[in-house]
């Protein structure tokens, strides 16, 4: 029995140009690339190349998505069925530097238009405009020196568009706008501009002109309208708005013509005119009656309310844009009432269902505050200048006693004295009046009652003693307090007591002793006076 050995094949399929890992960078914006590569070989030692089974995940070109590591693998197996294996991954990744430019379209080429001798200027429009677009996905910004339809001078102007990325590439478009000048072209009967009129509240009305326009290129040809912004007999709405129409034709250059008005429409404004003379005229009255005011261009006068509201007021300022009165124009008479001491500067506002029309006056009410009713055994008495409100400085107060005048004082005393009551009921007059002759008065009762005479000075009480201040060399002034004084009367009652003060707590004294007064007066006339030094030293 003869027997022989079997060696079995053990040898894989050896692989040639087996590809490494790599990297393939796109553009921002991408979402999948085609790769390519070297494909790889394999050879065996007993099987045939072309008989080498072979498998493979991905051929190329390969369409990869960005973002994704693709892995790729290619087998080979020879007839013992040992297996050869090449694998790599190829890993697609967007720039993150963005260096690509915007993609312009439509960049217009150069223009030539032609005018007639004299026009200086020509609006020239291109159809369409540029455009860009980018590899983000993201529309440019675009910046751009003059628009389509832009007026342009005669001669040559470089018009400009710059496209911009978020990563700042750039792309320009550019090209010239030539305006020349012809002896011979021209347009005829190009009509005027106008002004119209409107009623208030009509906001348009419908505006015609009698020819149409027409142009000569200059060689014996009719230029014929391509475009025009408006027609005639059309709706114009307020404001202004410019007719252009627009003449090209073209022979050895383009002929560029136009024709431009302007159709103007105004409405009549609706107005109001104030109530003259409360301006000049200040008086003590708390109510204004006056003519109902008069208003113009409103579409319905019947309808027209007239609201009055304060604007502005010193003396009460909560009170500030309240409505006073809202008044029918039709009504004959307006009454304002209860109008403030002080200046009332009062808007009066007319408004119907669509206009508005204002106006300002002022009124000043002069006002007093009269002395409270009092009595006494004494035929006198003293009391603080009673507060008054003028326009003007310069108050005269005048007191008048059963039709006798006991005392005038002017706006600088600081004091009132009253004297020769007799006993029972006097009735005073008090009249404030300034040198304009405007003046305001009230009246106040005074009763003398029998009873001894009072000759007894008002007591002070808390009469501080002479004040020592330091202050660093150098200083100039120092504010100085103390509590004040104080006094109480056998007759008059303390709340009655006239008080005079030469200097008030926390004034500012200099340096140097100053003299402090204060000075009690009951209503008998009887005084007392207390008075301390306030001495101010540098150290």
């Amino acid at each position: 029995m003869k027997v022989s050995a079997h060696n079995p094949n053990t040898t894989r399929p050896v692989v040639s140009n087996c590809p490494n890992d790599f990297n393939v960078t796109v553009p921002i914006g991408t979402q999948s690339t085609n790769v390519t590569w070297t494909i790889p070989t394999a050879i065996d030692d007993t099987t045939p190349t072309d008989q080498l089974a072979t498998v493979s995940t991905h051929t190329p070109p390969a369409n990869l998505t960005v973002g994704v590591l693709t892995e790729v693998s290619y087998l080979w197996g020879d007839a013992a069925n040992n297996v050869a294996r090449c694998t790599f991954t190829v890993n697609v990744h967007v720039d993150t530097q963005d260096i690509t430019a915007p993609v312009i379209t439509d960049c217009p080429d150069d223009i030539t238009v032609a005018i007639p001798a004299g026009q200086i200027e020509a609006t020239v429009p291109w159809f369409p405009e540029p455009t860009a677009t980018d590899n983000s996905g993201v529309t440019p910004m675009k910046f751009q020196t003059h628009i389509s339809g832009a007026i342009f001078r005669a001669g040559t102007t470089l018009v400009t568009y710059i496209f911009t990325d978020e990563s700042t590439n750039e792309a320009r478009c550019q090209f010239t706008v030539q305006v020349i000048q012809t002896g011979t072209a021209y347009v005829s009967n190009c009509p005027s501009s106008q002004t119209y009129t409107v009623p208030a509240g009509q906001t348009n009305r419908v505006v015609t002109w009698t020819h149409e326009p027409t142009a000569d290129d200059g060689f014996g040809n009719i230029v014929h309208i391509t475009l025009q912004t408006h027609i005639s007999g059309q709706d114009f709405f307020l404001g202004s708005t410019t007719v252009t129409y627009f003449f090209m034709g073209s022979t050895e250059i383009v002929v560029f013509l136009e024709c431009r008005f302007i159709i103007t429409v105004i409405a009549s404004a609706p107005s109001i005119s104030c109530p003259v003379g409360f301006d000049i005229e200040p008086s003590s009255s708390s109510s204004l009656t006056f003519n109902s005011p008069s208003i113009t261009n409103f579409l319905n006068i019947a309808d027209v309310q007239l609201t009055y509201r304060y604007t502005n007021l010193d003396v009460v300022p909560q009170v500030r844009n309240q409505v006073i009165a809202t008044i029918s124009s039709t009504q004959a008479m307006h009454v304002l009432s209860n109008l403030p001491v002080g200046t009332n500067t009062i808007m009066i506002t007319a408004t119907d269902e669509t206009n508005t029309a204002s106006c300002i006056f002022t009124y000043f009410r002069l006002g007093l505050v009269c002395p409270s009713p009092r009595s006494s055994t004494q035929t006198s008495f003293s009391i603080d200048p009673p507060t008054v409100t003028f326009p003007t400085t310069g108050i005269t107060y005048t007191y008048i006693n059963n039709g006798q005048t006991i005392a005038t004082f002017l706006s600088n005393t600081q004091e009132h004295f009253l004297s020769g009551f007799s006993t029972g009921t006097n009735t005073v007059t008090l009249i404030a009046s300034d040198a304009d002759g405007l003046s305001v008065q009230c009246t106040f009762v005074y009763v003398v009652t029998e009873g001894p005479v009072d000759t007894a000075p008002p007591v002070i009480a808390n009469c501080p003693s002479d004040i020592t201040i330091t202050v660093p060399t150098g200083t100039t002034e120092v504010a100085v307090t103390w509590i004040p004084p104080t006094a109480t009367d056998n007759v008059t009652p303390t709340s009655q007591i006239s008080t005079f003060a030469t200097n008030r707590p926390n004034d500012q004294f200099r340096v140097g002793q100053t003299l402090v007064s204060y000075i009690f007066r009951d209503a008998a006339g009887n005084e007392n006076t207390c008075s301390f030094g306030a001495i101010v030293f540098e150290i």
